[in-house]
C-alpha cells in the first residue's frame, strides 16, 4: 500500500490541480495548518525510506521491509486511537426546515 500511496504522489505532482493546490498552500499563513504538509510519499511515510530499495537476496527474517525507514503501523494506529473517537465527532445540519423540524 505504501508503494501505491507513492505511485499515486509521484503522478500527481504534475498535474496541474496539484501545482495550484501547493501553490495556495504556498500563500496562506505560515502559522496555520492549512500550509502544513499536505499529502506524503513513500519516504515520508516510512521515515526516510526509499521505495527503490529491495531486500538483499537470502534475507528473510519475517520482518516487513521499508526501504531502509520504519513502519508506519503504530504511529497510525496511536493517531487513530487518539483521534477517532466519539468526543472528537461534530454535526453540522444544513437545511431549508426550521431548526425545531431539522431537530427531530
Amino acid at each position: 500500500e505504501l508503494r501505491a500511496v507513492n505511485s499515486e504522489y509521484l503522478n500527481g505532482r504534475t498535474a496541474d490541480n496539484w501545482r495550484s493546490f501547493q501553490l495556495l498552500k504556498h500563500g496562506a499563513s505560515h502559522d496555520h495548518p492549512f500550509s502544513k504538509f499536505g499529502c506524503g510519499n513513500y519516504n515520508t511515510l516510512t521515515n526516510g525510506g526509499d521505495a527503490g530499495l529491495k531486500e538483499k537476496e537470502g534475507e528473510e527474517n519475517g520482518v516487513d521491509f521499508f526501504g531502509g525507514g520504519t513502519s508506519p503501523r503504530d504511529a497510525l494506529i496511536e493517531f487513530w486511537t487518539e483521534k477517532y473517537h466519539s468526543g472528537n465527532i461534530r454535526l453540522c445540519v444544513v437545511g431549508r426546515a426550521s431548526l425545531d423540524e431539522l431537530q427531530k
